[in-house]
């Protein structure tokens, strides 16, 4: 730059038009040439990027040929990981660099087809073949011809049991796409850890259980006693007899085409040796994970000197890990099948719906109608909004829930009750300052308690007189007032709020953008948090933006399914 500088001076002191010239002409051919050099550089850098990104799509794609129609273990979490990685949206966002550096979109799109083109050719599908095998182990050898006739595969044999269950075909209609290999029967995390034998309690209940749940726990325990009495004596125990036969079943029933298995759990001998055949079994048929600590029991039956209580206790905790395996063995079912329920569900939903209350426009769904006549508009916004301020936040408390609410009734009181909780925390919280945020936890103890432990709320802030607790937790308090319509209004702009850009491109175009759903959820759940922050309510902040991204969830799931009902209720009748 120093020359082109020293050029200007010559050409300007004094003025000198023809040095002018000539030193503009200079900087103008070498700012150009350094601006293609760049520019290939650019280029250069972008391609070596779109061939890894083409070598990782194409090569995950052989693999996830390779793998179709293998539902062995090894292979799905092969196929869970290639599909991950084997993502488009890389190459997209590639593809969008190369039209603004091309300077236009069939420039890019030329480039991308010239270098999947060079990719493909120089992948081995033979060698990529070759290593899938190696990595998901050979493919499992089918039933014996003798033994009973295979079941249907799960994810065709189940669906119309899983569809039977209206609240479980809802769960899986909420869950992310992305999120399907997560699901579980009974809605509880996918893996939970069991105890060892040594550890293992069978009377234990937890803190929070129930009236019935005692109870229960506590006839268990009389009839399990019973039959270590009956051992103990070395009567015969028909007790004993009929708790094996169901253990026996249930562990035979996790590979009922294995008649071998079934012979050698059903082996003749002491109640210790019999049960040894079972855990040896049981062992043999439970994931690696869980295994260990069933081996642990096979070691302790067959070192001897087992006591009746030890073999009452066996007998319990062999149960319990074939209750826990057969949940196992029913989530994986029910993986295979949701992503085929999910893609039926909507429909499924609405005839459901429409068995229950009528043809459109559904007259007898009383509740439904009554709500939405009070729409200023049958749009989406409306129905986003009265879900919010009518239904979550309603002045009436005798309102009927809309029919299409029926099956997130739990959920709509359970944020109603976290609403509550939210404001008269955060209201504690501007009285009190840091004493309230340094017992954060102790306070929502004291307030989701029922009925309310006031005396915990108050010993948590000690600074605070008795009356101003009182009429913060009544509602009365001007801040928690405040509170409470703030709590509004941030669930009302969490279930508006649309994860969809607008983007302009250098180009010219404007681009709406849409990621994917996991994506959209997870913005969603960025946006709920800011959104806590900055309305007043950061000590609930997590807790709310959970809850929130969940109730949008909802509220979009049921205008997408029923929205014919309330846009157009005459027309959907036709």
């Amino acid at each position: 730059m120093g020359r082109y500088a020293a050029a200007f001076h010559e050409a300007l002191t004094p003025f000198k038009p023809h040095l002018l010239m000539a030193a503009w002409t200079l900087f103008l051919a070498s700012f150009e040439a350094w601006r293609k050099e760049d520019r290939e550089s650019l280029l250069a850098d972008l391609d070596k990027s779109a061939r890894g990104a083409w070598t990782v799509y194409l090569t995950s794609g052989l693999r996830l040929a390779c793998l179709e129609g293998r539902p062995d273990a090894s292979a799905l979490a092969l196929k869970c990981k290639h599909q991950k990685v084997g993502s488009r949206r890389h190459l997209q966002r590639i593809r969008t660099a190369y039209d603004k550096i091309l300077g236009g979109v069939e420039e890019g799109r030329a480039r991308m087809k010239a270098i999947k083109a060079e990719v493909e050719g120089s992948l081995d599908e033979a060698a990529v073949h070759a290593e899938t095998l190696r990595e998901a182990g050979p493919t499992p050898k089918p039933a014996a011809a003798s033994g009973p006739s295979s079941p249907p595969r799960p994810a065709v044999a189940d669906v119309k049991s899983a569809m039977s269950n209206p609240r479980l075909v809802h769960r899986i209609l909420l869950t992310p796409a992305s999120e399907l290999s997560e699901l579980t029967v009974d809605g509880g995390p996918a893996f939970a850890p069991a105890p060892s034998f040594a550890e293992y309690d069978p009377d234990a209940v937890d803190e929070g259980a129930g009236v019935e749940e005692r109870i229960r726990a506590q006839m268990r325990k009389a009839y399990f006693d019973n039959v270590g009495a009956a051992l103990s004596k070395s009567e015969a125990a028909a007790a004993f007899e009929e708790v094996l036969s169901t253990l026996v079943e249930k562990v035979c029933g996790l590979a009922p085409n294995r008649p071998d298995l079934r012979s050698q759990a059903t082996k003749e001998g002491t109640p210790v040796e019999r049960l040894l055949a079972v855990a040896t079994v049981l062992c043999m048929l439970e994931s690696p994970a869980r295994a260990p600590t069933t081996q642990e029991l096979v070691s302790f039956l067959g070192a001897g000197d087992v006591s009746p209580a030890d073999v009452v206790k066996s007998l319990r905790y062999l149960l319990a890990k074939a209750e826990l395996a057969s949940l196992e063995v029913a989530n994986w079912r029910l993986q295979l099948t949701a992503p085929l329920i999910r893609a039926k569900g909507r429909s499924y939903e609405f005839s459901r719906f429409v068995e229950s209350f009528g043809p459109p426009p559904c007259a007898e769904a009383a509740a439904l109608h009554e709500w939405t006549s009070a729409f200023p508009s049958p749009d989406r916004a409306s129905f986003q909004e009265n879900c919010v301020r009518n239904l979550l936040f309603a002045r009436d408390a005798a309102r009927a829930m809309p029919e299409i609410f029926l099956l997130d009734i739990e959920h709509f009181q359970r944020v109603r009750r976290l609403a509550q909780v939210s404001s008269t925390l955060c209201a504690l919280g501007v009285h009190a300052g840091a004493t309230a945020r340094a017992n954060r936890d102790a306070l929502i103890m004291g307030l989701t308690a029922l009925p309310v432990q006031s005396d915990v709320v108050q010993a948590c802030v000690p600074d605070m007189s008795e009356g101003l607790v009182n009429s913060v937790m009544g509602g009365t308090d001007a801040v928690a007032k405040l509170m409470a319509q703030r709590v509004e209004a941030f669930f009302l702009s969490v279930v508006s709020h649309e994860a969809t850009q607008t983007v302009a491109m250098k180009t010219g175009r404007i681009a709406s953008q849409t990621t994917d759903e996991r994506d959209v959820r997870d913005e969603i759940y960025e946006y709920a948090k800011m959104e806590a922050q900055r309305r007043g309510l950061g000590l609930v902040a997590v807790e709310v933006a959970g809850e929130a991204t969940k109730l949008k969830a909802i509220v979009d799931h049921a205008w997408s399914v029923f929205s014919s009902l309330i846009v157009e209720p005459e027309r959907s009748g036709e």
